[in-house]
C-alpha cells in the first residue's frame, strides 16, 4: 500500500541548508511539497526566490508553486551574514564552470507565481486545512502577516515546524539570539502568541546535528546527478566557514532538522514551554525566553509551543542520508 503523503508548505529564505532542506522534503516519500515560499532573511528576497527556483528546476520539481515574501523584516532592517551562506546564498555558485567556461548554474528558466507568499499561506491553510504542515526555515515575517491577516485559517492547520531559537545554548547571531528569530523577532513574537501549534527546533538541537563533508563527496560519487553536484557545489563554502569558525569537517543540518520533525517528531524530544521573544533589549533582542521554572504552571503563562530540547543524532542523520542518497549507508 503506497502512503500517504502529508501536505507541508515550506516557507524558505533561500540559504545553503534551506536548499538541503527543500531537496530533503522533496525527496522524502512521507511529504507532498505544495508550495514554497520566500522572504529576506540569508540573501534578499529576490534572490532567494531565485535560488528556490533553482533548487526545485534542478531537482525536476519545477511544477511547485513559489510565491515571493517579504523583502524587510516588520521592524528596523535585515542584518545577513554573507561569510556563511555568500552573497548568494548559495555559495557563491557562480564559481562553478564547465570545461568550457560556461556557469554551471544558468539562471532559472521557471518563474514564481504571481501570488504573494502570505496568500499562498492562507490558501494553503484553506484548502488543506488540519492535513496542513508549514515549515519555516528563515524569518517569521510572512507567518507572522499571514496570522494577522487570516487567523482563522491558520487555526486549522496540523502544525508549524519552526527552525529558530536558542534556549539553553548560546545564540549564532548574537551572544543569545537565534539567526532567524534575531532577523525579525517581532514577527517571532507574534507567531509564537498566535493560534498556531508551534514546534520550536532550534539550536539546543541542531548544533549536535553535523554532516561531515565525507559525505557529501561519497554521496556525490554514489550517485552522479545534478542534485549531488548542487548540494557538493553550494556546501563548499559553507563546511569552510564552520571548519574555521567551529572546528568540524562538515556543517550543521539546521533547516534538514525542521523538516525531519515535520516528518517524525520522535527525532526529538520535547517540552511545552510558555516562550517569549525579546524584541526591546540592548543586548538580548531576539532571545527566545522559555520560562522553564518548576512553579511555572503557578506563576507563568500557558505553555504556547514545543520546545526540542535533545535530538536521536545518529537515527536522524542516516534517515537524512538515506532520502538524498539511497543506498549510501
Amino acid at each position: 500500500m503506497a502512503m500517504q503523503k502529508r501536505p507541508c508548505l515550506i516557507d524558505t529564505d533561500g540559504g545553503v541548508d534551506d536548499a538541503l532542506a527543500l531537496l530533503f522534503a522533496q525527496h522524502s516519500p512521507e511529504l507532498d511539497v505544495i508550495g514554497v515560499t520566500t522572504v529576506a532573511g540569508n540573501t534578499d528576497v529576490h534572490q532567494a526566490t531565485e535560488n528556490v527556483l533553482r533548487v526545485l528546476e534542478l531537482d525536476g520539481a519545477a511544477h511547485v508553486p513559489v510565491a515571493m515574501g517579504y523583502a524587510a523584516p516588520l521592524e528596523g532592517h535585515l542584518e545577513r551574514v554573507t561569510s556563511i551562506h555568500g552573497v548568494d546564498g548559495l555559495g557563491e555558485l557562480h564559481r562553478f564552470k564547465h570545461e568550457t567556461g560556461e556557469s554551471r548554474y544558468a539562471p532559472p528558466t521557471y518563474k514564481p507565481v504571481d501570488t504573494h507568499a502570505v496568500d499562498l499561506i492562507i490558501e494553503s491553510a484553506k484548502k488543506y486545512s488540519e492535513n496542513l504542515s508549514i515549515v519555516t526555515l528563515g524569518p517569521l515575517t510572512n507567518l507572522a502577516e499571514a496570522c494577522r491577516k487570516a487567523p482563522e485559517a491558520l487555526r486549522k492547520v496540523d502544525r508549524v515546524v519552526t527552525m529558530g531559537g536558542a534556549f539553553a545554548v548560546p545564540g549564532n547571531m548574537t551572544p543569545v539570539a537565534e539567526f532567524n528569530i534575531f532577523a525579525d523577532p517581532e514577527a517571532a513574537q507574534i507567531v509564537l502568541h498566535s493560534v498556531l501549534p508551534i514546534t520550536l527546533v532550534g539550536l539546543d538541537v541542531t548544533l549536535d546535528v553535523i554532516l561531515e563533508r565525507g559525505i557529501i563527496e561519497a554521496g556525490h560519487a554514489h550517485i552522479r546527478s545534478a542534485k549531488s553536484q548542487l548540494i557538493a557545489d553550494c556546501t563548499e563554502l559553507y563546511a569552510n566557514f564552520y571548519k574555521e569558525a567551529d572546528d568540524i569537517h562538515g556543517f550543521y543540518l539546521h533547516d534538514p532538522l525542521a523538516v525531519g520533525v515535520a516528518i517524525d517528531p520522535s527525532f526529538v524530544k520535547m517540552s511545552h514551554y510558555h516562550v517569549t521573544v525579546e524584541c526591546r533589549g540592548q543586548y538580548t533582542r531576539g532571545f527566545t525566553v522559555a520560562d522553564r521554572r518548576k512553579r511555572r504552571r503557578v506563576f507563568g503563562q500557558p505553555p504556547n509551543c514545543h520546545v526540542a530540547e535533545s535530538v536521536d543524532e545518529d537515527r536522524f542523520v542516516r534517515f537524512f542520508i538515506d532520502h538524498l542518497w539511497p543506498g549510501l549507508n
